[in-house]
């Protein structure tokens, strides 16, 4: 049982001045994105009785400034706390047929995003989905921008948004609260809302998530969180259901041909979410483009990202990718597609420096995707995300790039012993 403020979030906001809503938000960036984490703790707690106080919950500041929100033409969806105490907020009345250009019907979208402390549902003066998200804090003692924040106005500059290549979720304002930094971005549906259903399927996919990286290493960006939550698609609508309900067996089935949907509109795949990334200055030589290590991140990072030393972060995104490949589709149709095994393995050395290029990778595997016949003619899979699984190589590959990796170690703490600290 938990006690906290019962005016559910759909009636009418609390009377704030400005002033008090400032001085009632989180201090500090860190303090707001981490509410969520103290909410779920304090949940957890079923043994006693929890007693949270409004500020306590992730969903207190959105509601606080839901007037602000307000005012620039948003209307935050409603969230009713006491009835439904997940992080689902939604909106009732249907959305406008005009959806920024995607596909699908957007009055039949049911949304699956799970809201958080840094991410909420809005619809926009025109009635469209929108989602804002708080990807930043300045003050007076931080005035500088975050990493994030960077790499969002550099990608939403004009030059680089119109470049066709730019392959990430438009950003389509940035607003601000005394220092508090928002963006809004269209609705998208995510990449994983509907199985692969073909290898050429798949080859399109990681065809698309290469050259849109490759674009962004282009402009020393290195995204270091490459996975399914983070690529959406040019759809919000309905989409066929994956596994229809028996009522009569109690249970989900499976369909023996499940439907088409990639297949019926020209799909295109964008990327999200740069709050693990690194960014550098152009002009920076590539022996200097390094960053520290961090326990942060996906299982499927790479190996140096939570090591000892600074590391390319660019190799790093290299590594990530190919796993995310090989345990989304890659060890379901490698034996479909030659060379396709040969290509993860080439990125996904456990030595760094070996690692192939994000633009090399792009070129080899739309060369695999253009050999490859026609959808119709392929074997039918049911492709979704499982598990993760490590690239598999040979004993003698695995043993050689390992010994380069351990030689190399060595001799960065033979550098760090004798004071190289700052390469390292």
């Amino acid at each position: 049982m938990y006690i906290f403020d019962t005016s559910p979030y759909t009636s009418d906001p609390l009377r704030f001045t400005e002033e008090e809503i400032k001085n009632m938000l989180p201090p500090t960036y860190k303090a707001w994105k981490d509410s969520y984490l103290t909410f779920d703790f304090e949940l957890g707690r079923e043994h006693e009785k929890v007693n949270l106080r409004p500020e306590q919950c992730w969903w207190f500041a959105w509601k606080i400034l839901r007037p602000f929100f307000q005012s620039k033409g948003y209307r935050l969806y409603d969230y009713d706390p006491q009835n439904d105490p997940g992080r689902l907020p939604r909106i009732v009345d249907s959305p406008s047929a005009d959806s920024f250009g995607l596909y699908g019907d957007p009055s039949k979208a049911i949304s699956h995003m799970d809201q958080n402390s840094t991410i909420f549902g809005a619809r926009d003066s025109l009635n469209r989905d929108v989602v804002i998200k708080l990807v930043d804090k300045h003050s007076p003692d931080r005035p500088e921008s975050s990493i994030e924040l960077q790499i969002l106005r550099l990608l939403n500059s004009p030059p680089l948004r119109a470049n066709t290549r730019n392959a990430t979720v438009p950003v389509l304002e940035f607003l601000e609260f005394h220092g508090w930094i928002f963006i809004v971005m269209p609705t998208h549906d995510c990449c994983d809302a509907y199985f692969l259903l073909s290898s050429r399927e798949c080859l399109d996919f990681a065809c698309q998530v290469l050259e849109a990286l490759s674009f962004l290493h282009e402009h020393n960006i290195a995204h270091l969180d490459v996975s399914h939550e983070n690529i959406m698609i040019n759809y919000r609508g309905d989409i066929p259901k994956k596994r229809p309900w028996d009522k009569i067996k109690e249970d989900f089935v499976t369909h023996e041909e499940p439907p088409e949907f990639r297949s019926t509109f020209p799909i295109k795949y964008t990327l999200i979410d740069f709050d693990h990334s690194a960014y550098f200055l152009p002009g920076i030589p590539r022996n200097k483009r390094l960053i520290s290590p961090s326990n942060v991140g996906r299982l499927h990072r790479a190996p140096e990202v939570s090591g000892r030393f600074k590391h390319d972060p660019f190799a790093s995104d290299v590594y990530q990718t190919a796993v995310f490949f090989f345990s989304y589709f890659g060890h379901i149709i490698d034996s479909e597609v030659p060379g396709l095994l040969e290509l993860l393995q080439d990125m996904s050395s456990i030595y760094p420096p070996d690692r192939i290029s994000m633009a090399e990778a792009a070129t080899r595997m739309r060369t695999l995707y253009e050999k490859l016949p026609s959808h119709e003619t392929l074997p039918r899979h049911s492709i979704e995300v499982e598990n993760y699984y490590y690239v598999p190589r040979s004993k003698f590959r695995y043993y050689r790039e390992y010994l380069k990796w351990f030689i190399s170690q060595k001799w960065m703490a033979i550098l760090l012993f004798f004071g190289a600290s700052d390469f390292l």
